[in-house]
């Protein structure tokens, strides 16, 4: 059975197969393909035997997993840019204008309507019984069986990106990231906000919520000051003082400069900044700091790198930052003169996540550390052919993405190299969802396609 049934996978934004799958799976060949009325914004989901998707010409479409066979449409004439959310009872469908619809998922047929009250641009997220939405007016939870509004949360500026969740304290959290550039965590039962964190720019894809091993309690073992550097410590007081947040950040009048950055030496677009120093092969290249504008915040001690929940986010600003879920002090910044594409997906040991220079951009989840080692100098990643806009997902110890260019690839996670190419004709633009044995992504030119690397139709699943 399937179960890529939301936005990236799950609740907390993983972009993770769950259920078993392959380890290590082959190039994929093309099963079949399908096109689509109108545009398509977001990637398709999964559920038993069945793909949905919606486009923006106002149509949900249900597809044969095996074979591409249209089961049913849903005519709602309003634009469907997010991604839907469908388990065994329903399938939800939110609207760009902030209409939401649940349907039977085998037959198309509306089980309920209700509203949100402002646009939407990014996916729902569901959560134990609840669906959480993010739109130009804040954040609204509907009770997943009747619609019925929970609480709604205003915000200063639009949410964007998909919300996550996570249930790991006394107090379950949302997170959502807005056009204010900042990430909020809100109570999920309430909706009252918990803490607050700036960012460079408008979130990409949402924030991606990574499960640690806290104590019983649920606490943070690295969220006392205790732990902490410094520098970090009194950035965080500092930061709570003037703003009232739990951020380590503070503004760029207060930031911390690293003035010992590295320089890539095929990088001619900017610096990337590190969260505990640079470990260079060889000597290390000062830099500008009033040009490079990074920030350097630190974290000494004896670390376990599972210890607690971290919230990663990567903003069009072109920071990757990493914030201690319960509080929302940073944990570390990882900043690049581009913009990121896609939201962070995160490995025991990586963070992978795409930029508009092209690259797939690579660090350790602890530090964010570039991972990659040239022959003198750190690497910030692997060059794509094109841009990645869509999130990658992980199955086995392959990361599969599409960028702009048509081509899908299969990476190592673990020592991150290509591992298989595969080419398309148009440019990838959203997906890849996954099945036990088949990617699912769509192209520029409105067809969504199956890339299968084992046949699926005797019913793997």
């Amino acid at each position: 059975m399937s179960d890529w049934n939301q936005f990236r996978s799950d609740h907390e934004n993983s972009g993770h197969r769950r259920a078993p799958t392959l380890e290590d799976p082959d190039r994929p060949d093309t099963s079949w393909e399908t096109e689509i009325s109108g545009s398509v914004e977001a990637s398709p989901v999964l559920d038993r035997d069945t793909v949905y998707i919606g486009s923006s010409a106002g149509n949900v479409y249900a597809f044969d997993r095996y074979e591409g066979r249209r089961r049913w449409v849903f005519e709602t004439q309003l634009p469907i840019d997010s991604a839907l959310v469908v388990t065994g009872e329903s399938l939800f469908v939110v609207a760009s204008d902030g209409t939401v619809f649940a349907l039977d998922p085998e037959t198309g047929e509306l089980r309920w309507e209700a509203e949100v009250s402002g646009g939407v641009e990014s996916a729902p997220t569901l959560s134990r019984g609840v669906l959480f939405i993010g739109h130009v007016d804040g954040v609204s939870a509907l009770a997943a069986e009747t619609g019925e509004e929970l609480w709604f949360h205003e915000t200063d500026a639009g949410v964007v990106g998909t919300p996550a969740t996570t249930d790991r304290f006394e107090t379950d959290h949302v997170y959502v990231g807005t056009y204010q550039d900042e990430v909020l965590a809100l109570e999920t039962a309430t909706g009252e906000e918990v803490w607050t964190a700036p960012t460079n720019g408008a979130v990409v894809g949402g924030p991606t919520v990574v499960p640690g091993n806290g104590g019983a309690d649920g606490t943070d073992p690295l969220g006392s000051d205790e732990r902490l550097s410094p520098a970090l410590s009194s950035k965080a007081s500092d930061a709570d003082t003037e703003s009232g947040s739990s951020s380590a950040l503070g503004d760029d009048s207060g930031r911390d400069i690293d003035t010992t950055q590295e320089v890539d030496p095929a990088d001619d677009t900017g610096i990337a900044s590190t969260a505990a120093g640079t470990d260079l092969e060889s000597s290390q290249t000062a830099v500008d700091t009033a040009e490079s504008g990074q920030e350097h915040l630190a974290v000494d001690g004896d670390i376990d790198a599972g210890s607690g929940d971290r919230v990663y986010v990567a903003d069009e600003g072109g920071l990757l930052v990493a914030l201690n879920a319960e509080t929302g002090q940073s944990w570390f910044t990882y900043e690049i003169r581009d913009s990121f594409t896609t939201a962070p997906t995160v490995t025991d040991d990586s963070v992978f996540a795409g930029a508009s220079d092209g690259y797939l951009h690579i660090t350790d989840t602890m530090f964010g550390k570039r991972k990659l080692r040239g022959w003198l100098f750190a690497k910030k990643g692997i060059n794509l052919d094109g841009v990645a806009h869509a999130e990658p997902a992980v199955v086995g110890d392959t990361l599969c993405l599409g960028d702009s260019s048509g081509s899908v690839y299969g990476i190592d996670v673990d020592e991150p190299d290509f591992g298989w190419h595969y080419p398309l004709e148009e440019g990838v633009s959203s997906g890849p969802a996954v099945s036990d044995g088949s990617l699912y992504v769509v192209t520029d030119d409105g067809r969504l396609c199956c890339l299968s690397w084992r046949d699926e139709t005797a019913g793997w699943d």
